[in-house]
């Protein structure tokens, strides 16, 4: 791209500039999902989720669409397993978390 044979490749600074706010953005997805994470499980530091968490995303990254006939053929399959994991699940899990800790500081709060 050239304008008035002055400004040239300005798509370069401009993927540049794409990268870097992907890169931050990703960033900051990722230290607020460990905060939060971190907050709903009433942890004292998000620290210690750093690397699980990292390692979850990086396990994950397989389910990014590469095109419609990827997504057709192979993530179609799993979606159910996937749905209910992240519907059912999760949920239960936390919610069972919730009950023992709220009848744990019960028994705290009698003795």
């Amino acid at each position: 791209m050239n304008i008035a044979n002055f400004l040239q490749r300005i798509e370069a600074l401009m993927v540049t500039t794409w990268i870097i706010s992907t890169y931050f953005k990703t960033a900051l997805f990722f230290y607020a999902f460990v905060l939060g994470t971190a907050q709903l499980l009433k942890l004292k530091s998000y620290r210690p989720l750093i690397f699980p968490v990292a390692f979850l995303i990086y396990g994950l990254w397989y389910l990014i669409v590469k095109n419609i006939i990827f997504y057709v053929k192979e993530v179609l399959a799993y979606w159910v397993d996937w749905d209910l994991t992240n519907a059912f699940a999760f949920p239960l899990i936390l919610l069972v978390l919730h009950h023992i800790r709220k009848r744990i500081s019960r028994n705290n709060q009698l003795t």
